[in-house]
């Protein structure tokens, strides 16, 4: 006990005189450092991945299949042109669309039409497209002719809204 009473007023002084550790000296200001995978701002032309949802018409169903979601990419193609590549995320098929050789416009629309024939088929493609900002607005039409035939079919048509995505965009 003597023991104890002995040290109690040494246990108390100490933790008397204990303090809290200080925090550690503020460091200079944070300048992150450019990384080769930091996605730049987006210049406001076209190029860049957009995301947004459409209203897709089956020609071969007749039906409507309204707001889905559609992933668009626009990226340059050959010098001045551009290539567009729209996907619905609806089931697989006719739901995709291509189009390669698009004249770069000066302006924020672009219209036009693009034939892709291949030994099977041939796709003719009506498009236009709107750019505000970093919102895309247009529509597609894709007419489908087998190599027998002389008349495409009937149109697919996308119309949709999609806005840039500003995350990470490979180049």
């Amino acid at each position: 006990m003597k023991t104890v009473l002995y040290y109690l007023p040494l246990l108390i002084a100490g933790c008397a005189t204990t303090s809290t550790p200080a925090p550690p000296p503020a460091a200079e200001g944070f300048e992150p450092k450019l990384a080769k995978f930091t996605a730049p701002a987006p210049s406001g032309g076209w190029p860049g991945s957009y995301a947004g949802r459409v209203d897709f018409y089956d020609s071969r169903g007749e039906s409507w299949r309204r707001d889905s979601p559609i992933s668009l990419i626009i990226q340059p193609d050959e010098p001045g042109t551009l290539r567009l590549l729209g996907h619905v995320s609806l089931t697989a098929g006719r739901r995709s669309f291509f189009i390669g050789g698009i004249a770069e416009p000066p302006g924020n629309t672009i219209a036009g039409e693009h034939t892709d024939g291949g030994i099977l088929t041939t796709t003719q493609y009506t498009y236009t497209l709107t750019l505000n900002g970093s919102f895309v607005t247009g529509t597609v039409k894709a007419q489908i002719r087998s190599g027998s035939e002389e008349t495409f079919e009937d149109a697919d048509i996308w119309r949709f809204n999609a806005e840039r995505l500003t995350g990470f965009q490979s180049h």
